[in-house]
């Protein structure tokens, strides 16, 4: 990827992107897609063949702050 971004509620509802997840603050954390060798590396279940990676990436406080969901949750999909 080009940059890191909270994508998963940036262009999307998180809950509807993930139906079967428990939308939480992981909704909020910023990811970028990376290279399958990249410490961290997880393949995307939506995109086959591509990976994403949360470490490669700092976290945004204000996002964080500011995340419509306050629980920690979980989403075994995204590997929350």
């Amino acid at each position: 990827g080009t940059r890191c971004e909270a994508w998963d509620t940036l262009r999307r509802d998180c809950a509807a992107a993930w139906p079967g997840c428990t939308p939480g603050w992981w909704c909020c954390r910023t990811w970028c897609y990376v290279d399958s060798a990249c410490p961290g590396s997880r393949p995307d279940p939506l995109v086959p063949g591509l990976y994403y990676s949360y470490d490669a990436c700092s976290e945004d406080p204000t996002a964080l702050s500011t995340c419509n969901f306050k629980s920690e949750a979980n989403c075994t999909s995204r590997d929350t």
